[in-house]
C-alpha cells in the first residue's frame, strides 16, 4: 500500500487481526469493512430514536488503530490519485482536516477489507476502474475540469 511506513503497517495488522474469523467483533461474517471502519474509529456514530437521528465522532474504538490510519490516509494524499481526490472533494464540502482524513481512511479501510478476504495486494489501477464501473461521484468530480486539474496542484 503507498507511503504506508513500516510502524504504521504493524499496527494495521495488529488491529486486523484482532478483529478476524470468530472474534467478537465479528470482522470475519462481516458483509464489508464495516466492523474494521467501527474497530479504527473512521466512522461516526448513529443514534435514531423515533424521528430524531443524531451523528457523533466515535470516541469507542482503538486508538492507536484510529491514529495510525489518520497518517496513513494523510502520507497516502501524496501517492493516490483517487485519495488526494477523496480528501480534496471531502474539503470543498465543507469537511474539516481531520474529518476528511477520517473519510480517506475509511475508504482505504474498505480496500484492506477486501486486500485481506482475497489475499490479493493492492492496485491501484485495478481501484481506479472499479470506481468507474461503479459510476462513483469520485469519479466525476475527479474529471470535471474544475476540480481535475486543481486537485493535484494543491498538494
Amino acid at each position: 500500500m503507498p507511503a504506508m511506513s513500516l510502524a504504521m503497517a504493524s499496527v494495521v495488522v495488529a488491529s486486523v487481526r484482532n478483529c478476524s474469523v470468530g472474534s467478537p467483533l465479528g470482522f470475519g461474517s462481516a458483509s464489508s469493512g464495516k466492523a474494521l471502519q467501527q474497530l479504527a474509529g473512521v466512522v461516526p456514530v448513529t443514534q435514531q430514536s423515533g424521528k430524531s437521528k443524531e451523528v457523533h465522532f466515535r470516541r469507542a474504538c482503538q486508538k492507536d488503530f484510529r491514529n495510525a490510519m489518520h497518517q496513513f490516509a494523510f502520507c497516502s494524499l501524496r501517492e493516490s490519485e483517487w485519495a488526494r481526490a477523496a480528501y480534496h472533494r471531502a474539503r470543498d464540502r465543507g469537511q474539516a482536516n481531520a474529518h476528511a482524513l477520517r473519510t480517506v481512511a475509511a475508504q482505504w479501510l474498505k480496500i484492506l477489507y477486501r486486500m485481506w478476504l482475497t489475499h490479493t495486494p493492492y492496485n491501484e489501477g485495478l481501484y481506479l476502474a472499479s470506481l468507474i464501473r461503479h459510476r462513483s461521484p469520485l469519479i466525476a468530480w475527479m474529471q470535471s475540469p474544475k476540480n481535475g486539474e486543481t486537485s493535484s496542484e494543491r498538494t
